[in-house]
């Protein structure tokens, strides 16, 4: 007759491995974005989708590394001293089915991510990205195995010296790879004068079609960029968004272009603006249909600077950009009879 009296799951067991269950499941997943978005960056791919300028979803994955890992190590701080002290704790039916459903979990997760790395290196992905996604899920995955099946063994509560030593592994590593994202993204301070250069390039680039309009118009270039301000349409001429100054406009002398039958002058104008950064190069860098969160960008949030070559590039610092109507293209409307 077994006379063992089995442990009772309390209140406190069960919201420790289910916490820390989740946070482990959180980290992993978070990790695994995490790299796979770095690795993207890092490594272009010309047939790949522009990246996000910004880093929303790098910037996510880190923000969830950086909080649930800690929370991972002092939940599992919590259960081992609760285990060494309760030793009949380890026969819990509760932590039990958890790892098993861990193991189960770790297992599908390589298949699955195996199947959709090699579906896209099939469709053409550069073999760097997709063997060094590969390395990334075999580390993440084996040492979730890993920990998981010495833990169910008892290896580490027979020798604590390898459950220290698994524990500071994956430290280095997570301090290692938030700081070469850091390095990445950038700090908070270069990611708002990013914002602040969008939206002066999306500033300009409007102004350009003002300054259009105006001429298809009234068949003049404005003198000034207050005479587009139109308080009917509720437009006004937008200042820098970090300092206020208004941007540089002028006139240049227009040129006489010969065309058949013809001279046709050509109105020049130059738009300038001072920018705290020089133009990303971000062709390629985002993921693939389906991976990696390649992304279109909405008018109103980032102005691609590579569109129409080289067009709105520009470095750090004053930057000017000259600007020629073609009539032929641009042809001034004309204005319908007084009645």
């Amino acid at each position: 007759m077994d006379t063992t009296i089995k442990p009772k799951v309390t209140a406190k067991d069960f919201f420790l491995h289910i916490g820390v269950i989740a946070a482990l499941y959180v980290f992993a997943t978070s990790f695994l974005s995490f790299m796979f978005d770095i690795i993207n960056f890092v490594f272009p791919d010309r047939q790949a989708y522009y990246a996000d300028p910004y880093s929303s979803g790098m910037r996510f994955a880190l923000s969830t590394l950086i909080v649930s890992f800690p929370i991972l190590l002092v939940l599992l701080r919590n259960i081992y001293k609760d285990l060494l002290a309760n030793p009949a704790k380890r026969e819990l039916t509760l932590r039990k089915w958890l790892i098993f459903l861990t193991l189960f979990i770790t297992f599908v997760t390589v298949a699955v991510d195996l199947i959709v790395l090699l579906n896209t290196f099939l469709g053409g992905e550069i073999s760097t990205r997709f063997l060094l996604k590969v390395v990334t899920v075999f580390i993440v995955a084996g040492g979730i195995f890993w920990t998981t099946l010495s833990d169910l063994r008892g290896v580490f509560f027979e020798n604590p010296k390898k459950r220290k030593i698994a524990l500071s592994a994956a430290s280095i590593i997570v301090v290692a790879a938030v700081v070469w994202g850091f390095t990445v993204i950038g700090s908070p301070s270069s990611l708002r004068d990013l914002r602040d250069d969008n939206q002066r390039l999306s500033d300009l680039q409007n102004i350009q079609w003002q300054i259009v309009n105006h001429y298809q118009t009234k068949g003049t270039l404005p003198a000034t960029l207050s005479d587009l301000n139109d308080p009917l349409s509720n437009y006004m001429i937008p200042k820098d968004p970090a300092t206020d100054a208004p941007y540089e406009y002028r006139t240049i002398a227009a040129t006489t272009t010969p065309v058949v039958k013809s001279a046709t002058t050509t109105p020049t104008f130059e738009l300038c603006g001072t920018f705290a950064k020089s133009s990303q190069d971000l062709e390629g860098k985002g993921g693939y249909s389906g991976i990696g969160r390649g992304v279109t960008y909405p008018s109103d949030v980032y102005v691609d600077p590579s569109f129409g070559g080289d067009n709105w590039k520009h470095d750090a610092g004053r930057a000017c950009f000259i600007r020629t109507i073609d009539p032929l293209k641009y042809p001034i409307f004309e204005k319908p009879p007084r009645s």
